[in-house]
């Protein structure tokens, strides 16, 4: 296992690296959306492989411990769901993602597990399901700390295989996904469970433990906000990304396009951080930073600038640290590797600004229930 995983990651990364690369060029939405879910198959497949040596050491009797870590439930079971609407759609079925209300923004938990977790799930239901469709709800367990998320289906309902992998059967009985999920479930100190549905169908769900990132203090999740962050990109997408991570991460925000704007902006307020594009209209990154750093010697400020870039290769970081940057975000941003320099570069008289609000999940899922 340890040899295959080694073997894979090359690819694997080619492939993160070169979708990456594409996101940063002109697209239609169609086509963005394209390449940002084989982006997104890829880093899952990744974080996958990167898990193989801790169930290797786990079939020798050593337990895996969970990768506890935030993640938003509400943006990981929409991305579930996007991975996997083309299998839906090639069956002519109806892939719904469906969030409570009352969902929390942000969870520590073990995402990459559950992530594989629900893969499994949804595929195993767009497997038997002919027509119909198939709905992954997510909302907080009743009474207790954890999240609960259910997959129905309109299919055959309870199948042999999927009642013996409720009772702990063999591999060989239960089918190989599906006890890999419990098992997941059960390192994570959940359950899994199924029933038929009324009518026809079956809805298999898990429930995790989890709390929420404000309480948590082994995430390395700032505890402490900035007060005010200027991002300095020129795509339209990657703007809406970083505008509403860091908005319903409680930050205020303002958001220019040119690496003109950038300097004027700076000039006119102060910022405790800047995300700045390596590539931008008239002034590119690497200058707006170095113009900054001069400017900055005659009051003694330093803003903390991070670059963006379309990979996380040595030479962009050279580059970005050259200019004066004090370090690198790839694009398409994500929220695990925003919170981690977020976490980092916060000062410590900074104070929230805002309270979280569901954003992303709002924007992402299918209408939310009562």
């Amino acid at each position: 296992m340890a040899m295959v995983g080694h073997e894979l990651r090359t690819p694997l990364g080619g492939i993160i690296g070169l979708a990456a690369m594409l996101l940063d060029t002109p697209l239609d939405s169609s086509q963005r959306a394209t390449v940002h879910t084989i982006r997104t198959a890829a880093e899952h497949l990744a974080a996958v492989v990167e898990r193989l040596a801790p169930h290797r050491d786990a079939a020798r009797g050593a337990a895996a411990p969970p990768s506890l870590m935030p993640y938003d439930p509400a943006v990981l079971a929409t991305t579930v769901a996007r991975l996997l609407e083309p299998q839906a759609a090639a069956k002519g079925l109806t892939l719904a993602v469906v969030g409570h209300r009352n969902l929390p923004t942000l969870v520590s938990g073990d995402p990459v597990a559950l992530r594989q977790v629900l893969v499994n799930l949804v595929t195993n239901a767009l497997r038997v399901t002919d027509e119909g469709c198939v709905t992954l709800r997510v909302r907080p367990e009743r009474g207790a700390p954890a999240l609960r998320f259910e997959v129905s289906d309109t299919g055959p309902g309870l199948t042999p295989v999927l009642a013996a992998a409720m009772t702990g059967a063999p591999r060989a009985e239960a089918g190989f996904g599906l006890r890999i999920s419990r098992d997941l479930i059960e390192s994570m100190g959940g359950d899994l469970q199924a029933m038929a549905n009324v009518g026809a169908g079956v809805t298999v769900w898990c429930t995790v433990p989890c709390q929420p990132v404000a309480a948590a203090t082994s995430t390395g999740a700032p505890t402490r906000n900035l007060a005010r962050v200027l991002v300095a990109v020129d795509d339209d997408v990657n703007a809406q990304v970083a505008l509403t991570l860091l908005e319903r991460l409680g930050y205020a925000v303002d958001v220019v396009t040119s690496g003109t704007d950038a300097l004027r902006a700076w000039g006119t307020r102060p910022y405790d951080l800047a995300l700045v594009d390596q590539h931008l209209p008239d002034l590119d990154g690497l200058q707006v930073a170095k113009c900054v750093r001069e400017l900055e010697r005659g009051d003694g400020r330093h803003i903390t600038i991070l670059g963006l870039t379309a990979g996380n290769q040595p030479s962009d970081r050279e580059r970005c640290t050259s200019a004066g940057m004090d370090g690198t975000l790839p694009k398409p941003i994500e929220l695990q590797a925003l919170m981690v320099l977020l976490a980092r570069f916060s000062p410590p008289h900074s104070e929230p600004t805002a309270d979280v609000v569901h954003v992303i999940a709002r924007q992402l899922a299918t209408p939310l229930e009562a």
